[in-house]
């Protein structure tokens, strides 16, 4: 028997901007905090547990996770638009897939930057697969909705990385490894507790990993309910551009800046980018007009 679920009564929200907490630090980053976030996270919470997980180790390296996906649009557009306004950034919701099918039609596709990819995540207690703390080239949005750990953020002391997403190299085989890695490279400047119905966002710049290190005082697993929003601040945008050594990554990232100035949202590892490029290699119909694309091409 299928059991049909109202999503809008389950994920019912009820908030204003007095109830959000903005926190911020060195080098543009910040953190926004949401207590008390659904209007019923037992619903929330029972309706996530119900869904069918699958073990997907190779979504993220290095750590075992169980996953789920369903879009969701809980996220308030108000809301993204005053924690533009207070943090100074263009910040919108991601394109969920497989949605906008795929079309050359541009006015199709621009609406469905109001949904976006909801991740249900399991993180389980693995002294040998912690993630060490890393940047992300989106804004983060995180719903805690068991508890069980939070979210660490940190200040990073080596030598400068090569790319937004590099991190130090390190062997971490055991707790005590991955502890000495954070202590040589890292200083914790904030975390979150991870207490449930509680939401955080925050710029994926912003040096970040799973709390580990006080996850050994609680359960041993997590359920949260991950958000992806994009940075689409013009200077930021332009940086991704320049910042990208690797010819294919660059090019990855060319798209996307494009894809971004024409209000079409979607991330770097979307398979939307890759089809686009490979449309453009072999010379099939792009979503966009190849024009936009040659000025970049045309300057390697």
């Amino acid at each position: 028997m299928i059991t049909i679920h109202d999503l809008s009564e389950i994920f019912k929200t009820s908030y204003t901007e007095e109830d959000l907490y903005i926190e911020y630090f060195d080098n543009d980053n910040w953190i926004v905090e949401v207590e008390n976030y659904y209007e019923n996270i037992v619903d929330v919470l029972t309706y996530v547990e119900s869904c069918n997980y699958t073990d997907h180790k190779s979504i993220i390296q290095m750590q075992n996770i169980i996953r789920a996906f369903a879009p969701i649009p809980n996220i308030d557009d108000c809301m993204l638009e005053y924690i533009s306004t207070q943090v100074g950034r263009k910040i919108v919701r991601e394109t969920a897939m497989p949605f906008p099918p795929t079309t050359n039609n541009l006015d199709s596709l621009g609406i469905f930057t109001i949904i976006t990819p909801e991740i249900f995540e399991k993180a389980e207690q693995e002294t040998n697969n912690c993630v060490p703390p890393h940047r992300d080239d989106f804004v983060n949005g995180q719903i805690y909705l068991s508890g069980g750990c939070g979210t660490s953020f940190y200040q990073y002391n080596g030598e400068e990385l090569p790319n937004l997403t590099s991190v130090p190299s390190g062997k971490l085989e055991t707790s005590q490894d991955y502890e000495n890695y954070l202590d040589k490279y890292y200083t914790e400047v904030y975390h979150t507790d991870g207490e449930p119905n509680t939401f955080i966002m925050f710029n994926g710049q912003f040096h970040h990993a799973v709390d580990y290190k006080r996850q050994k005082e609680r359960e041993n697993y997590r359920i949260i309910q991950n958000i992806y929003f994009a940075d689409v601040t013009t200077q930021f945008t332009q940086e991704l551009i320049h910042m990208v050594d690797d010819n294919d990554l660059r090019w990855n990232h060319i798209i996307l800046y494009e894809f971004l100035n024409n209000n079409i949202v979607w991330r770097t590892d979307d398979p939307k980018i890759q089809q686009e490029k490979d449309n453009w290699l072999k010379g099939a119909p792009t979503i966009l007009p190849i024009e936009t694309y040659m000025n970049y091409i045309q300057g390697e």
